[in-house]
């Protein structure tokens, strides 16, 4: 974590940009896939929790970027329900009333699953401090015989710090 308060910090410095915005979020994931298995998680099972890191760069005209990290746990996969970290970098893009374009792209780590690549795209929408998140995720998991796509639809609230 102090790692990625250091990279933004410098990312701050060299785009010139003015506030560093602190999101912690708690989601849940309504919609997932592997391979055949379809799950949903429920309220009762398991809240994903993270922590996005960015700033506005403006010259570039408001776009945000950052990094974030998260702790989700994925059912189909994980049958001892361990949880896996996702680490990435994050882009926001402005479109109109408030709603920005996330695109996130970093990797997946697990005691026993390889590092895996991650990326994700979605809508953000901002309601004063508070944000709301819908994004299409996909992973390629390698453990064994299980190689294959993870797909998800993971829904986030958040507050801007």
């Amino acid at each position: 974590m102090k790692m990625i308060l250091i990279l933004v910090c410098f990312i701050g410095v060299v785009f010139g940009a003015g506030g560093i915005f602190i999101e912690p979020k708690i989601g849940i994931v309504p919609y997932q896939n592997f391979k055949a298995k379809n799950e949903s998680e429920t309220l009762i099972n398991f809240f994903d929790y993270g922590v996005d890191i960015y700033s506005t760069v403006p010259k570039f005209g408001q776009v945000q970027i950052g990094l974030g990290a998260e702790i989700r746990r994925i059912n189909p996969l994980l049958s001892d329900k361990k949880n896996v970290g996702l680490f990435f970098t994050l882009i926001k893009l402005p479109t109109f009333l408030d709603t920005m374009i996330v695109s996130r792209v970093g990797f997946l780590q697990n005691r026993t699953l390889e590092r895996t690549f991650y990326y994700a795209i979605g809508f953000e929408k901002s309601i004063y401090r508070v944000i709301f998140q819908v994004l299409f995720d996909d992973m390629r998991i390698k453990r064994g015989v299980l190689d294959g796509h993870y797909h998800s639809i993971v829904l986030k609230m958040g507050i801007k710090i």
